[in-house]
């Protein structure tokens, strides 16, 4: 059985000042730091055979706090990166709502029809992350001996691969919250479904 640990990366400066982020970055607060060592303690039961991580180096920071920098199967990979939010990228949640009011609300309530330019939309971000999983799954299978997989990545990226684990499309997302940094979310894989671990 594969067992996949999904975590968003720990709590950065723009989180704290409620500002996009998306492809852009800033560095973990102390905060932050002090609760991904929180969580490598709650993980330190677990051998990880496989890190993915997105390419963002908060994501990598938080990953190097949890297995070290010379874990033996590290992997990037782009596809975990946040969704990239053009314009707003950056600014605080206050100046985006004054600005773009009509595409914060489609942005919150109808992300199917969230659109803006230089920015992805929903439907690219569930296709990148199903990808993802789908190789995840191919590669990790029961042939292989890799049985424990840690997952780091950010807050809408995890909210798409739940949905796919859970076989749900992208207007479902209304009904999922945002993780908190830090938080492990725990699926079991078992070559059939998805089944989160509560």
């Amino acid at each position: 059985m594969l067992n996949i640990y999904v975590i968003r990366h720990g709590q950065t400066q723009w989180n704290r000042e409620r500002r996009f982020q998306g492809w852009l970055d800033s560095p973990l607060t102390e905060e932050g730091i002090t609760r991904v060592l929180a969580l490598k303690e709650e993980l330190s039961n677990v051998c990880f055979d496989a890190v993915w991580v997105s390419t963002s180096p908060r994501a990598i920071k938080t990953a190097q706090l949890i297995v070290g920098e010379a874990h033996p199967n590290f992997n990037l990979d782009t596809r975990l990166m946040e969704m990239r939010l053009g314009a707003w990228q950056g600014k605080t949640h206050d100046e985006v709502e004054k600005a773009y009011p009509e595409a914060i609300r489609a942005f919150y309530e109808t992300p199917e029809s969230f659109e803006l330019e230089d920015s992805e939309t929903y439907q690219q971000i569930y296709d990148r992350t199903g990808s993802f999983v789908r190789d995840l799954v191919k590669d990790y299978n029961r042939e292989n001996e890799i049985s424990n997989v840690l997952i780091v990545t950010h807050g809408l990226t995890l909210m798409m691969l739940k949905l796919y684990f859970k076989g749900k499309h992208i207007d479902a997302i209304v009904q999922e919250s945002v993780s908190p940094n830090g938080v492990i979310h725990h699926f079991f894989y078992d070559d059939k479904l998805f089944v989160q671990n509560t």
